[in-house]
């Protein structure tokens, strides 16, 4: 159905990401290119800046099943914000106004306004203005949190279309007026097709998988991931069970920041992956029986709105998941009984021996995982909101 629906279909996303190796990471962005490159439109492009500014912005086209990658422009470290921003804006616009597309998917504010500008110059026919996370107060700079409002509530307003990752990001779109009409939700989960060949393998009862994206530096262990708590929890876990694998899958060169909080007898339980590979990633998550993701939301408002790309992979991939509270997909966890939502080292010990341990009850679980992966898949989620669309 999705495929007859694109045909003929050109498509451009326009995105913001973070980079490693001078390629944008899995992202909101770069999922749903993923998940149109296999439905067979004439063209598929996405475009996206750098986050961090290091890297130039990156293009990558796919037609008649072939992919072109470019890299472009420059690094946003060499322009203040907020000249950045009113530079992504122009960059993107100049850089598609001469070409045409039925549909252009907008990731954040900045994105849309190029994205709009692109239709009032007849260079788009139709507009989607995709929300990856949200926040009322997304900078700490009055100034540019004023001004990142009014750019999402222009987006709002005039997208043909309004995508939101999360059910909390719907509910504050429609109490801001957004009709149900044009008011989806798209969360980030995967195609699950691309995961099938791979769930019926053989997987390790005793390993458990940890994704993250980057870390930049040691501190970000404790501020953004609460990786103590896992680490306290694991050597807590081996005690009892020797053949217990922590996998920490991320890209860079991550594995220094490590050392400081491990002992070398929890090295030993401990392997790191820098995976660039999607296929590999893949194999990988479902030859694993636990997925874990912990957030330290202070001061990182905006996570409380978004969708959590990495338990819904874990999800694809048939694993319950073990997670800390407060973002959105945390409630849905509780709601469908999909794993643990842990506070506590107490907890977080609880949750771990139930899984590890009670095989009826983590086969219990895993069913209702993939059920709910199967109502989550992304070609699913993704279709309403196309025929509407159109």
């Amino acid at each position: 159905m999705l495929s007859i629906m694109l045909e003929n279909k050109k498509i451009l996303i326009l995105d913001h990401a973070i980079f490693v190796n001078e390629i944008p990471i899995h992202g909101p962005g770069l999922n749903i290119y993923n998940t149109f490159k296999t439905m067979s439109p004439e063209s598929i492009e996405y475009f996206a800046h750098c986050l961090d500014g290091i890297n130039k912005s990156y293009s990558c086209k796919y037609c008649f099943e072939k992919e072109e990658i470019q890299k472009a422009g420059l690094p946003l470290k060499f322009i203040a914000a907020p000249f950045s921003f009113v530079y992504c804006i122009c960059y993107s616009f100049l850089k598609f106004l001469f070409a045409s597309h039925d549909i252009c998917i907008a990731v954040n504010p900045l994105n849309f306004l190029s994205c709009y500008m692109l239709k009032c110059f007849g260079r788009v026919k139709k507009t989607v203005f995709y929300t990856a996370d949200y926040s009322e107060n997304r900078f700490s700079n009055k100034i540019l949190n004023n001004i990142y409002k009014s750019c999402d509530r222009f987006s709002v307003k005039y997208a043909d279309s309004v995508w939101n990752v999360s059910k909390t990001i719907c509910a504050t779109r429609k109490q801001q007026g957004v009709s149900d009409s044009k008011n989806f939700h798209i969360p980030n989960s995967p195609v699950l097709s691309h995961f099938e060949e791979y769930l019926e393998s053989e997987h390790s009862k005793y390993q458990i998988v940890y994704v993250f994206g980057t870390i930049s530096k040691s501190s970000d262990l404790f501020a953004n991931h609460q990786f103590d708590l896992l680490m306290e929890t694991i050597d807590y876990l081996v005690e009892k069970e020797d053949k217990i694998q922590l996998l920490l899958i991320g890209r860079g060169n991550f594995e220094k920041y490590f050392q400081s909080i491990m002992t070398e007898k929890l090295l030993k339980h401990i392997r790191f992956c820098d995976i660039e590979d999607r296929k590999v990633y893949i194999k990988t998550l479902c030859a694993s029986s636990i997925g874990v993701a912990f957030y330290n939301l202070s001061g990182a408002a905006h996570l409380k709105f978004g969708d959590s790309m990495k338990i819904r992979e874990y999800f694809a991939a048939g694993l319950p998941a073990i997670t800390t509270p407060g973002h959105s997909l945390a409630y849905e966890i509780k709601e469908h009984q999909l794993g643990f939502v842990v506070e506590t080292l107490d907890d977080c010990k609880m949750a771990f021996e139930k899984l590890l341990f009670d095989e009826n009850l983590y086969s219990a679980i895993q069913q209702r995982v993939k059920k709910y992966a199967i109502e989550t898949d992304k070609v699913k989620t993704i279709l309403p909101a196309l025929e509407k669309l159109d």
